[in-house]
């Protein structure tokens, strides 16, 4: 048995497997100093410990629910630094969920519109395009200059 084996240590490629994170992913995250590997094994691969591959799923879980990479660092560490943080950390999250809500009316608005040019059109081409000139219209670029 390796000495990493023995101390917990996990290669980079286990730990992708584990957490569903790319190595490469794993290595930004070490680049941008939110996760550092425990050592390195005596071939000079990187080795992780059972409490790097917590912090990498938190991240997964994080930027899987919508949050930045910079945001789900802030987030771990709160977790790390400060878990009774729940103040802050819920107006980090109430505050993703007002911008998840504006991203919502948003994508409702332009669907929307998508709906009114595509039921505008007889889809024939028999004619000029409806479509095409709507979207060239005064409605659609609000009199730039």
């Amino acid at each position: 048995m390796l000495q990493h084996e023995r101390q917990g240590l996990m290669y980079i490629n286990e730990v992708a497997k584990i957490t569903g994170l790319t190595a490469k992913a794993i290595r930004y995250y070490e680049a941008e100093g939110i996760v550092a590997a425990s050592g390195r094994s005596d071939s000079g691969y990187r080795l992780y410990s059972r409490e790097n591959l917590d912090h990498l799923c938190f991240l997964q879980h994080a930027r899987g629910v919508g949050f930045s990479v910079q945001e789900s660092a802030k987030l771990l560490n709160l977790y790390r630094s400060n878990p009774d943080a729940s103040d802050t950390v819920k107006a980090l999250v109430g505050e993703k969920l007002a911008q998840l809500r504006s991203k919502k009316r948003e994508i409702e608005r332009l669907e929307a519109t998508l709906e009114n040019l595509w039921a505008c059109c007889d889809g024939r081409g028999e004619h000029h395009c409806e479509i095409l000139e709507r979207l060239a219209s005064e409605e659609f670029h609000g009199g730039l200059q």
